[in-house]
This record gives structure tokens, C-alpha cells and sequence, in this order.
């Protein structure tokens, strides 16, 4: 049964590379940019040792802390503000596109397929961007107005997630996260008025896995995780383009293109966490995590080398986020939440302006990227006794708030890029058991 849902699902992914993808739209990973269930958001994802249906992706081993299934489904609206001002013409570019994601969070208990009293335990998540209309994403995005880096990426996530409870005290997990590789080639010939014909394409298309491990340790009220989140990328190349120039059937020349797209960058974590049941009304939870965005340096260079280009003066460097989540249960049934993160921007050179300064057609790169706070607020009601269903259903809500700090940036060649923005995000979750 796992392998025909994985199946099916790289299925929908590789038949979705040929969709349509609008500019400037979506974030490029929606788990640390916003979260996978209600309840995580509006905690600020310090999940790393607090059981949740997004255990897959944060910490699998969490997926088996606690019996029983799970399906968690979230909707998100976002309303991003941000802008880029370049010094060097006074122009302002607005990145103010709204946003839609769809997410689900699911839990299996399988202990009932094996002898003895442990709990094993499957997980999938899974999110898209725009009402589920995005599955990937692929752009070759240059652009010297200035682009933010960890965000305007149409984004899709995929996590599956196995783990085991090796003694009552003890859970671990492995899993990974997917995106797609894939490479194509294309040849036609055309005429001087543009005609084609002799037209053929094929393309081929794989699973790019990042892995996932975790371990759980729970002592009473106490509980500590460690999560290994590994690093992936979605690329699409190299893509082959043979083109044929004619005149009355006769070959003037040939004309071959070779591109290569790199997107969706997700950077290896660790993650540290822990969690308290401080009192009988309220839970603490603690997250530290090390992300890798120096290993995108290595990408940057392939990037340059694939495209003969030398000119992308960008690089990145590893940041460590700390996250806090708080849980409050004043009623039976109702529950309050918060939580705040800080992550700094992990761009230290933003990159070219004018890569050849004597030629106006050649245009450079420049990215920005900001620090930024995160804060978040949310509610919850379990109701115990539905109609109709044996065990209890939740309904979440929350709302979260994006702080970009202000950042000037100054390129290789000496221009000035000034970034800042907030965005709003708002969602409702639903939290079915069985």
C-alpha cells in the first residue's frame, strides 16, 4: 500500500512539471517558512520534541510518542508586503502577491500489523501553493531589480515518515522529504518567418530525496527531540534545445541551447528541542536548529558552470534559528497558543548589478534576503463527543506575522539595494482521530 501512494504521488508530481507557474508567487519551502498543521503555526513550529501530525517532516520520531491516527488539515491565506528600493534610479519593486496553501498532516498507527505492545506509527504531509494548483516549481530567475531568496517560489512539500518506539521512553524515525529532478530535449526546425516543424520532445524525471531521522525521548513530564532534516533541491537539466534554421529546405545552421534550472533549495538542519508539561494547563516547548545555507554555495558554482557564466557574486552562509512555542489549556475542550521565531538571513553577497559594465543587454543577478521575525497567535477546540465519530475532533485557528528587518544591501560592482516588508498570514485547521 506505501509504495502505491508513493507511486501515485511522484506520478502527480512529474505530470505537473508542464503547468503554468506565475512570477513572484509562493514561498520556497513551506514547512520553516510556515508550518504544515494549525497547531504547529501557531506554536512557531517548535515541534522538534512536542508530538503533531507534522512529526514527519520535523521530527519523525515523534509520529510514534503517542497511539492513535491522525489526519490534520490546514488552510492558509497570506498577504505578503514587501519591497526592494534600488538606490541607483530611486525604484521601487513591490512583491505583494497573495497566497493560498492547502496543507495535510497525516498519521497511521500500524502497531496492530505486529506482535507485541509497541507503537509504529506511518506519516505523510504534504502542502501546495495556490489552492493546490501548484505541485512544482522550476525558474531560472536573474533578475537586477532584486529577488528575495526565501521567498516568490511557487512551492509544493512531500514527506514520508516511518517510526518505532524502541521502550516506552524512546521513539525513532526515518523518513524523506521529495522534489523532483528531471532533464529534457527538444530539437525542431523552423523557417526564417518562424514556421516549425519536425517538432519532438522527450523527458525524463526522478525523485530527489532529502533524509529525515529523528529520536524521542519522553520522562514524565519532560521531553527532548533531535531531528536531522537533509538537504534537497528540485533542478530541471539539463534541458537540450537542437534548433534547425532552413531556407527552402536548405540547412543555414544549427542552433543548440543548453539550460539548466535550479529551485527549491531546502538547506540540511539539526534540530535541538524541548518540551514541559510546565502544568496541567500548560506546555512549553523549545526549538534551537542549524541550517546548512552554505552547502547552497556549491549549487551557486555548478549553476555558473553549467550556464558559462561567472558573474553570480552570491553567497550564502549557515544561520541558526531559535524557536519557542507555548500551549495553554484555561477549559476542558479550549486551548490557547503563541509562539515566536528568529531567523537571520542567511545571504552575505547579494551578487552582480551590471556583470559586463560596457554592455547594457547583459543582465546581472541580485539577490536580498532579510532577517526576520516571526510571531504567531492561535486557538483551538477539541470537541470530545462528536455525533457520528468515535473519537474527538479539533478545530484550530491561527494567525502569524512575518517581520522583515530592514537590510541595505551593496553589490559586487558597488550598487545599493534596500529590502523590507511584513506579511500577514491567517489560517483554520481541522484535526480528525482514528
Amino acid at each position: 500500500m506505501n509504495r502505491s501512494i508513493f507511486t501515485l504521488c511522484l506520478l502527480l508530481l512529474t505530470v505537473a512539471l508542464a503547468a503554468p507557474l506565475p512570477a513572484s508567487a509562493g514561498q520556497a519551502f513551506i514547512p520553516t517558512s510556515f508550518g504544515l498543521t494549525a497547531r504547529g503555526i501557531a506554536m512557531a513550529n517548535a515541534l522538534t520534541a512536542i508530538p503533531d501530525p507534522g512529526a514527519s517532516y520535523f521530527n519523525p520520531a515523534a509520529l510514534a510518542a503517542e497511539p492513535g491516527g491522525e489526519i490534520a488539515v490546514s488552510f492558509e491565506f497570506a498577504s505578503p508586503d514587501f519591497t526592494v528600493k534600488r538606490e541607483l534610479d530611486n525604484k521601487t519593486t513591490a512583491y505583494d502577491e497573495d497566497n493560498e496553501i492547502i496543507a495535510a498532516a497525516m498519521k497511521f498507527d500500524l502497531s496492530g500489523m505486529f506482535k507485541g505492545d509497541r507503537i509504529v506509527a506511518l506519516g505523510i504531509s504534504m502542502a501546495m501553493d495556490d489552492y493546490m494548483r501548484q505541485f512544482v516549481s522550476f525558474g531560472d530567475v536573474r533578475d537586477d531589480r532584486g529577488q528575495f531568496v526565501r521567498y516568490g517560489t511557487p512551492g509544493v512539500f512531500m514527506a514520508f515518515s516511518l517510526a518505532a518506539q524502541i521502550i516506552p521512553q524512546l521513539t525513532l524515525g526515518v523518513g524523506a522529504h521529495i522534489n523532483i529532478e528531471a532533464s529534457a530535449k527538444m530539437s525542431l526546425v523552423t523557417d526564417l518567418s518562424g514556421n516549425t516543424s519536425s517538432e519532438s520532445m522527450s523527458m525524463a524525471a526522478k525523485a530527489s530525496m532529502g533524509p529525515l531521522a529523528g529520536l524521542y525521548l519522553a520522562i514524565d513530564r519532560y521531553h527532548a527531540g533531535l531531528a536531522y532534516r537533509g538537504e534537497n533541491m528540485g533542478k530541471l537539466g539539463p534541458m537540450d534545445v537542437q534548433t534547425d534554421a532552413t531556407v527552402s529546405q536548405s540547412k543555414l545552421a544549427g542552433l543548440p541551447l543548453s539550460l539548466n534550472f535550479r529551485d527549491n533549495f531546502t538547506p540540511q538542519q539539526v534540530a535541538l528541542g524541548f518540551a514541559v508539561d510546565a502544568t496541567d494547563w500548560m506546555l512549553v516547548g523549545v526549538d534551537a536548529a542549524w541550517h546548512n545555507w552554505a552547502g547552497f554555495n556549491d549549487e551557486v558554482d555548478d549553476y555558473n558552470k553549467d550556464q558559462g557564466r561567472a558573474d553570480s557574486d552570491v553567497e550564502f552562509k549557515d544561520v541558526f534559528v531559535p524557536r519557542l512555542g507555548l500551549e495553554f489549556k484555561p477549559l476542558d475542550g479550549l486551548f490557547a497558543r503563541c509562539g515566536y521565531a528568529y531567523e537571520p538571513t542567511p545571504l552575505s553577497k547579494p551578487g552582480t548589478f551590471k556583470p559586463v559594465p560596457d554592455n547594457e543587454l547583459m543582465q546581472g543577478y541580485v539577490a536580498v534576503d532579510n532577517a526576520k521575525h516571526v510571531a504567531s497567535l492561535g486557538v483551538g477546540y477539541t470537541w470530545e463527543k462528536p455525533p457520528l465519530l468515535a473519537l474527538p475532533i479539533s478545530f484550530d485557528a491561527y494567525y502569524q506575522l512575518h517581520y522583515l528587518v530592514p537590510e541595505t544591501w551593496e553589490t559586487s560592482d558597488g550598487y545599493e539595494y534596500a529590502s523590507e516588508g511584513m506579511m500577514h498570514t491567517g489560517g483554520l485547521g481541522l484535526t480528525l482521530r482514528f
